[in-house]
Parts: structure tokens; sequence; C-alpha cells
């Protein structure tokens, strides 16, 4: 069993920011990293060549794993959650007139793959909280 992972591009209007922003910032005000998480995210800054080599052996699977699921933030997952449905939130949800196009990814996060691509240094330069860019 495996977990698809999911981005939605978003290109929402003035009225829509209004509504989003405070949103999002109580989303991360409320985000928590795990130690785990932690903990790999300073590995991979330590040395971002080396930090899978060992991915077939099981702590080298649990590296991986904890990567992956650092970009993963719940208080942000529950926000999209509800914006993803016809309810929405304070008068916004997804729809096709605000949303571009989805990305989906299979058994890994989207954020832990563009975080590995860039490196440590050029994820750092991005915006938003831990590969969630609004």
């Amino acid at each position: 069993m495996s977990t698809d992972y999911s981005w939605l591009i978003c290109h929402p209007s003035k009225r829509d920011e209004k509504i989003l922003q405070p949103l999002f910032e109580e989303a991360v005000k409320s985000a928590i990293l795990l130690p785990q998480s932690q903990a790999v995210l300073q590995q991979w800054q330590q040395n971002p060549d080396h930090l899978f080599q060992d991915w077939k052996t099981e702590t080298g699977c649990d590296t991986y794993n904890h990567f992956v699921l650092a970009f993963v933030i719940e208080s942000i997952q529950k926000l999209w959650h509800s914006l993803a449905t016809p309810e929405g939130k304070n008068g916004f949800h997804f729809s096709p007139d605000n949303c571009t196009d989805i990305l989906s990814v299979n058994r890994c996060s989207i954020g832990a793959i563009l975080a590995y691509g860039l490196g440590p240094q050029g994820f750092a330069q991005l915006p938003g909280f831990m590969g969630n860019i609004f």
C-alpha cells in the first residue's frame, strides 16, 4: 500500500488572497515538525549527497520515510482538506476557476522531491513553510 501526495496550483483573486492569508498564517503558526523529521532534515542539510546512500537497509528506509513525511505538515494538510471541499472555508474553496493544475506523486511528497532536487541552500530560499508554498 502506498500514498499519493499532491500539490494544487492555485491562482487566487485579490479577494481570495485576503481570505487565504490569515488561514495559511494560522496553519503555519500551529505547524509542528516531529523530532524524527527535524533530525533527518538536519542530516540532509549537513550532508545532502549521502542522506540516502543506505536506503535499502532498514535504517535507510526509516531515514527516507522521515524525510518524505517532514514535508507533510498536519495543520497545513487540514487547511488543504477544508479548502478542497465544496463548502470550503470562509467563503473560499478550490475550484476550476482558481486552480490550474494538480501535481500528484506516488510514494514521495512533492515537497521532499523539490527539496532534494534544489538542495538545502536552494530550498531554504523558497517562500512558504516546508514546501507548502502560497
